[in-house]
């Protein structure tokens, strides 16, 4: 019992209040009686919730339960199935099972109201079902029993307000509903109109039959308007195609009159084009008679002046001639006699622009015609311009292009539109030929091989004031001196081209008026190249030269001498960028060329060119660096290389060497040799190097490896070591030079013929050969210390480097030491100098250079002893010789200088000063992050990274005070600190300024907030989860940039905030509801006499409130059957 209660209570609740129009017979073989037959239910006179019986179920203890609520008069079954009916109303919309293929509406005008005939043509689908059809007409009566053709049956689904007629038809297939309809038609006299609602259609026809013999008719509907075609018959027969879901005939009579009366009224758009060849008008006329005059079948207009007649037609004419009178009054007969209006399409020419120097533009004057007026638009091709004489001119003035631009028949807008009130109008025109002024910039590549140079001319046009077709390019004695023209391929805008002595002619696909470039690519072969060359170079005829740039780009082993004849100078372009608009092509940038500035080209040049074979030369340095128990010798390869490239050196390594040295190239680049396939020898093995990018002019490999044997036993003990030395099968040594560090522990000595002593300043010595040497004999001895003593051992490291508002980086480097070196030799970086060394705030003065290593800046410092751990600090300050400019992105590679023989063994921190307008965008590799994120500008808005330790803190961290003659670091910009427990040597910092941050950041959530506006499909939580993932994805890896732009998306956000708030102002002030007062006083009560219980319905949100007494007068409560009825 409880069961049956819960699923009662269950049905309560779910139960929804749907209107339906109609409801199906449930026997399909019967006519079911009117009692029986579907009954529209309309929403507006459903009875109100207090009118409804409450049906109970009684259960076991006696208890009344509310099942459901009954309208009146309604059984328990009855509720039941409007139960079912409901739920099944609330279910998605089912497939279509009909749809009105096509409607024919015929009929004719009786009096007040018109009889018509409705035919109508239904497709079902539903295969066994009564189908409803809504065939709307709500308008029309119907009279007289209805006719249906077609499969299974049709029964009639009675009127339902505005919603008109519905029907119900069962069996799948076409069938055929012919009705007999009786409608009114409104009389506002003079007009007549008739209206229809109807269902949506593909195909749709209205024929009405009114007594009037004279009409004129208009047909509307609701998305267009249609044109109804009249015939007279048995008074006037209105066709109408296409009628819409909402249609509207209006007619009237129009009083008949004999032919020959007409007044005629015409509205003109005159079109002028004037080119090169010819000055065309289309004139477009409508003339219709003015209502109450005759119609009329012969119509007269008088062509312009010195016009002749190209074409004339229309639609309603059906031959015309020159009036043998006036040859240029053309005389037009009609099909029939017509009221209109008439269309005529006109096509004259006039004199040709060439032969006159002015234009007139006047006509069409119809005869018999009392308003004329209409619209005239102007335009000329690019090679003339157009000049209205405003005083010469008669009933014309000049309007608004914009206004009018679709109204001529132009492929773009006209250049000038003007309006004429009256005829006979006139326009006088000032034609003026314009002559195109042609600019041309060129360019020419000469590519100089050992047996060719390949030419390639590059000339870029611009023409202003016109239009031109063909360009020309003179090139004397092309063919006379060897030049072959490449094959011709169009492009761009160039078709074709034609050669026609040293005239070469580029033909354009049409006439512009715009940029464009031209090409010329020949070839020209060289037969001896101890012969000079003579060049002339093609030259483009035009209005403007501008300066021209000749590249000579040569191969490696070629040397090409260019110069015009005679001495004439030329300025000579030694740096880039090129000249504006000019770009060096991709094929020169990694040859060698040389640019030329020529103030013009259209004279002739001499040229030398000469092939050579390549040539390398060699030298190595060899240096020895005894740090005990090992040595470590470090060879330096230098190559110079002439007429070639060196992609591979090849070197010759001793056997003992083998697998133990590494090679690095003069940019710290490793280089990994590859085995060589030519048999080895009994002491050496072959190897190959790849180099990363071919070696033009000199570059360097460096060899470094370690010699094991040199252990000495005790003091003044003395040993001999071999020192190998790797060969080059490049070319022979030309010098060999060996050197030594000063080691205090470990003494080197040399002694062997034919090598040169040299000793400087702080005497170091170096040795210097040109035989082949192979090996050297080299003794070493110890002078006091421990064996195992270590280099020199770096235990902190503090590095501060500030890049100022030029771009310009300056370091400051502070070792702690662990021990006090003798001497300390410190390797610059390159592209940095040295500003200052300071050992424990005392200034060190420079005791040696190491001059013979090249392409290296080495500065050697004596030290002076000290047993202080605490006074143990190296300063070294450096700055960069160049400064790289700061802009939107920025990319700073900062080095740090090596000293020879370090040890790192302690912690390194490097603290980095960037302007106030930069901030650093990606923290760099290798590094760990010592910033903190902290709340900044705008009351803590916006966040900023702040060093974890201040400069103060840094320099108590490394026992360290400043130099009193330091220079101050400079303020307001931004700091970052990072660290690392490994050695100083590279950092690269990535910047971005704040504009550019902003902008992107800004931009990339305005254009997500414009998507959200706009694009109604991404206004769901998918879109958000997939922006959300890639963000977080993005920054697991990158996630400084991400907080950035996070921080920058800000102002992107409001601007979209703005653009949706506007966007919503804009659309409530164009749906602003107009409330219009009610004679009966409904709905004129006080918001705070109307008082109400809540009600609340199932399935609904609105609130529906019973009213405490009756009466609806104004500031009492609305009866409670008017709310009820109004909320369903």
């Amino acid at each position: 019992m409880r069961i049956l209660c819960a699923l009662g209570l269950a049905i309560f609740w779910g139960f929804t209040s749907q209107s339906v129009s109609a409801q199906p017979p449930t026997d399909g073989n019967k006519t079911p009686s009117t009692a029986t037959q579907p009954q529209s239910r309309s929403t507006s006179t459903a009875p109100n919730e207090s009118s409804r019986r409450v049906i109970y179920w009684i259960d076991e203890t006696g208890k009344r339960i509310p099942v459901l609520r009954a309208e009146p008069g309604e059984t328990l079954e009855q509720a039941l199935d409007r139960l079912k009916t409901d739920e099944t109303a609330t279910k998605p919309p089912a497939p279509q099972t009909a749809t009105i293929t096509r409607i024919d509406l015929s009929g004719k005008v009786i009096g007040e109201r018109a009889a018509l005939t409705a035919e109508y043509t239904v497709q079902v689908l539903a295969e066994d079902a009564f189908v409803p059809i809504p065939l709307r007409i709500p308008e029309a009566t119907i009279t007289g029993d209805a006719k249906h053709t077609g499969p299974g049956e049709s029964i009639p689904g009675g009127l339902n307000g505005n919603d008109g007629y519905t029907w119900w038809l069962r069996g799948k297939g076409e069938h055929q509903l012919t009705l007999d309809l009786s409608l009114p038609v409104e009389a506002r006299s003079p007009k007549l109109r008739l209206k229809l609602t109807l269902p949506p259609t593909a195909v749709s026809k209205f024929s009405l039959q009114v007594p009037q013999p004279q009409v004129s008719a208009t047909a509307q509907n609701k998305d267009s308007r249609s044109q109804p075609v009249i015939s007279e018959i048995d008074g006037s027969q209105i066709v109408v195609l296409g009628l819409g879901t909402a249609f509207e005939l209006t007619w009237q009579p129009t009083s008949a009159a004999e032919p020959g009366n007409s007044v005629l009224e015409v509205d003109n758009t005159i079109s002028v084009d004037v080119d090169n060849e010819a000055v065309f008008v289309k004139a477009q006329q409508d003339l219709k008679a003015i209502v109450g005059t005759a119609t009329f079948d012969v119509v007269r207009v008088d062509l312009p002046a010195n016009a002749k007649l190209q074409s004339l037609h229309g639609p309603n004419v059906v031959g015309h001639a020159a009036d043998p009178a006036a040859p240029q009054t053309i005389i037009i007969q009609l099909a029939k006699p017509t009221l209109g209006p008439v269309k005529l399409n006109w096509l004259v020419e006039l004199d040709h622009p060439q032969s006159t120097s002015s234009l007139l533009v006047e006509g069409f004057n119809v005869h018999e015609a009392v308003r004329q007026s209409g619209l005239i638009g102007m335009r000329s091709d690019a090679d003339h311009r157009l000049d209205i004489d405003a005083d010469a001119s008669k009933f014309v003035r000049r309007i608004d292009v914009a206004t009018v631009k679709n109204y001529f028949d132009f492929e773009a807008a006209p250049d000038s539109a003007f309006r004429f009130s009256k005829q006979p109008f006139r326009l006088d025109t000032k034609i003026r030929k314009v002559e195109p002024q042609l600019t041309v910039t060129p360019q020419i590549l000469l590519s100089c091989s050992g047996s060719s140079i390949d030419l390639e001319g590059t000339f870029q046009f611009r023409v202003t004031g016109g239009e031109i077709e063909t360009v020309d390019i003179n090139w004397p004695d092309w063919q006379r001196n060897g030049w072959t023209l490449q094959p011709f391929e169009p492009q761009g805008q160039v078709a074709e081209r034609s050669e026609e002595g040293n005239r070469i002619t580029f033909r354009l696909k049409k006439r512009t008026g715009t940029a464009f470039t031209v090409q010329l690519k020949a070839q020209r072969a060289i037969p001896d190249e101890k012969e000079p060359l003579d060049f002339d170079l093609p030259a483009a005829e035009a209005s403007r030269h501008q300066t021209a740039v000749v590249i000579v780009a040569m191969n490696d082993n070629v040397q090409m001498q260019f110069e015009p004849e005679g001495g004439e100078t030329v300025a000579r372009l030694l740096l880039e960028p090129l000249p504006v608009a000019l770009r060096l092509p991709e094929t020169v940038r990694d040859r060698r060329h040389i640019i030329y500035e020529v103030e013009s080209i259209s004279r002739r040049f001499t040229g030398r060119l000469s092939t050579h074979k390549k040539i390398v030369q060699t030298s190595t340095i060899v240096k020895l660096i005894p740090t005990a128990p090992q040595m470590t010798v470090r060879q330096t390869i230098s190559y110079t290389v002439a007429w070639g490239r060196q992609a591979t050196v090849s070197l010759l390594v001793p056997n003992s060497l083998k697998g133990r040295v590494r090679f690095t190239s003069d940019t710290d680049d490793e280089l990994l040799p590859t085995p060589s396939q030519a048999p080895s020898k009994s002491d050496y093995h072959q190897i190959n190097l790849p180099l990363k990018a071919p070696g033009t002019r000199r570059f360097h490999v460096i060899a470094e490896y370690n010699i094991d044997d040199v252990a000495v036993a005790k003091p003044s003990d003395q040993a001999t070591v071999m020192l190998p030395f790797i060969k080059s099968l490049d070319g022979a040594f030309a010098e060999t030079t060996f050197e030594t560090e000063q080691s205090p522990n470990v003494q080197v000595q040399f002694e062997q013929e034919g090598w040169r002593l040299q000793t400087d300043a702080a005497g170091k010595s170096t040795w210097r050969t040109n035989r082949d040497v192979i090996s050297i004999p080299v003794s070493t001895r110890r002078i006091g210390g421990p064996l195992d003593q270590p280099g020199v051992v770096i235990t902190k490291a503090l590095a501060r480097t500030e890049i100022d508002a030029t771009g310009t980086a300056e370091t400051q480097l502070v070792y702690e030491l662990q021990q006090t070196p003798d001497r300390i030799e410190i390797t610059l970086p390159t592209g940095q100098t040295l500003v200052e060394v300071l050992w424990n705030g005392q200034k060190l003065q420079r005791e040696s250079v190491d001059s013979n290593s090249e392409a290296l800046d080495r500065y050697g410092y004596k030290i002076q002893p000290t047993t202080d751990r605490d006074e143990r600090r190296l300063l070294i300050r450096y700055r960069a010789l160049t400064s790289q400019p700061l802009a939107f992105t920025g990319s700073y590679r900062l080095s740090i200088p090596r000293i020879t023989g370090e040890v790192w063994a302690g912690q390194s921190v490097w603290d980095v000063q960037l302007p106030r307008e930069q901030i650093l965008f990606i923290d760099p590799v290798g590094f760990t992050s010592q910033n903190q994120w902290t709340r900044s500008a705008l009351g803590g808005l916006l966040w900023q990274r702040t060093p974890q330790q201040t400069p103060a803190e840094l320099r108590q961290w490394l026992n360290f005070s400043e130099p009193s003659d330091a220079p101050s670091p400079s303020g307001g910009g931004h700091r970052y600190q990072f660290a690392r427990l490994a050695p100083l040597r590279q950092l690269s910092v990535q910047t971005i300024s704040w504009p550019m941050l902003i902008g992107i950041g800004s931009g990339l959530s305005l254009i997500l907030g414009l998507m959200f506006q706009y694009v109604p499909a991404s206004r769901n939580v998918l879109a958000l989860l997939v922006i959300g993932c890639a963000l977080a994805v993005v920054g697991i890896w990158y996630m400084t940039p991400v907080i950035l732009l996070l921080q920058a998306s800000v102002l992107g956000m409001v601007l979209a905030f703005v653009s949706a708030m506007i966007q919503a102002s804009i659309r409530r002030r164009r749906s602003t509801v107009v409330t219009m007062s009610s004679g009966s006083g409904i709905g004129s009560i006080t918001g705070s006499s109307f008082e109400q219980d809540v009600i609340g319905t199932s399935g609904s949100q609105t609130l529906i409130r019973p009213p405490s007494a009756s009466g609806s007068s104004p500031g009492q409560s609305i009866p409670s059957s008017t709310i009820s009825g109004a909320s369903e």
